[in-house]
């Protein structure tokens, strides 16, 4: 049975949903990298997924496309929508070998059905193409943490960071690894740093406050993590760090609420995943990666003025899986920007009616 996987980030990268996991210590503070040393580490990366890339290439367009690998060992229904999968990597290839947007949409697919380092292979591709491609050097950056190379990871992340700091994600994750690497102070300036810009971060405000612990700034770490839980009050890892801080500064009596409120939103949270281990579905897990891909697919071609193949794409997402709704918004917008009211108002209602009946589809 081929491996499927669901795109797993730390607190600083996490789209949706609580996090059960509190920060783990990483050492003691260390001083601050030199740019040099995460020059060299993110140069040792690109120069071995370069050796991967070579590794997988093959004729035509020479990328690597083994999505439809599993298919031999899996069950007829999984075994097609990979096969079909397959189908859309090669449609993409071969309209926009060089696009960099349609290889970082192949590279997540690959990471999607468990091809992790055909994924890392086609991010070092945009890399090369684009050098200023931030989202590649932050895939590359989550791919690296993943494998626990948290320097590389700092590299990828301060690279993605400087090309792109608008983004509040990638100086949240630049500020995690270096948390996780017990470079405190400098983790605390990067993610300050992003708080003067993004001050609702609750990623940054969550991971600073977590900094301050460790460094003993008791009374700065509850501010942040105090404003942290004001805006996402269900943010399980923020109560641990903020019953810490409590303790610390004897007030035991907000530091024993918070503790508690950790202990139930771990509690929810391990037992959710509990129930999502036992109603595992692989054929709709794969029909959802699907669904995905065929949206991120339909969004390239979108952006490329091919209309017809973007509504092809994105109809096909919503068939996949119709509890899925951003291809319903894309096409929704689209129809609207082509005068098409009617089917506008068509997808918009199937998207309220989907919203109303479960908030938890929004997703």
């Amino acid at each position: 049975m081929p491996k499927y996987e669901k795109r797993e980030e730390g607190v600083a990268h996490r789209d949706r949903g609580p996090s059960s996991s509190a920060f783990q210590a990483a050492g003691p503070v260390g001083r601050r990298r030199p740019a040099w040393v995460t020059g060299v580490g993110l140069l040792v990366l690109l120069v071995g997924l370069a050796a991967v890339f070579l590794v997988y290439r093959q004729d035509g367009a020479g990328y690597p496309n083994t999505i439809a690998d599993g298919a031999a060992d899996a069950e007829p229904e999984v075994a097609a929508l990979l096969q079909e999968a397959g189908q859309v990597v090669d449609r993409l290839l071969e309209r926009f070998p060089d696009g960099v947007e349609a290889l970082d949409a192949i590279a997540w697919a690959h990471q999607r059905f468990g091809k992790t380092q055909e994924a890392v292979a086609y991010w070092q591709k945009c890399v090369e193409l684009d050098p200023r491609f931030a989202s590649a050097h932050y895939s590359l950056g989550l791919a690296a943490q993943t494998g626990g190379d948290l320097g590389t990871a700092v590299g990828c992340f301060g690279k993605a960071a400087e090309l792109d700091p608008g983004t509040s994600r990638h100086s949240a994750a630049l500020g995690e690894s270096l948390l996780n690497l017990g470079e405190l102070e400098e983790a605390a300036r990067v993610l300050e740093k992003d708080l003067e810009v993004h001050p609702k971060s609750t990623p940054s405000l969550i991971l600073v406050g977590q900094v301050h612990v460790r460094l003993r700034q008791y009374e700065k770490a509850r501010q942040y993590l105090e404003t942290a839980i004001e805006m996402a009050p269900d943010y399980t890892s923020a109560y641990y760090g903020l019953g810490t801080a409590c303790a610390k500064l004897g007030d035991r009596e907000k530091a024993k609420e918070y503790l508690d409120r950790f202990k139930v939103l771990k509690a929810r949270d391990e037992q959710a995943h509990r129930d999502e281990l036992k109603t595992a579905d692989d054929v709709a897990d794969v029909r959802t990666g699907l669904a995905e891909f065929y949206t991120a697919a339909g969004k390239v071609y979108l952006a490329h003025a091919d209309v017809a193949a973007a509504q092809e794409h994105l109809r096909r997402a919503s068939q996949l899986d119709p509890d899925f709704l951003e291809p319903r918004q894309v096409l929704a917008w689209l129809y609207q920007r082509q005068g098409r009211t009617d089917e506008a108002l068509r997808e918009l209602a199937a998207l309220e009616q989907q919203a109303t009946g479960n908030p938890a589809l929004c997703r």
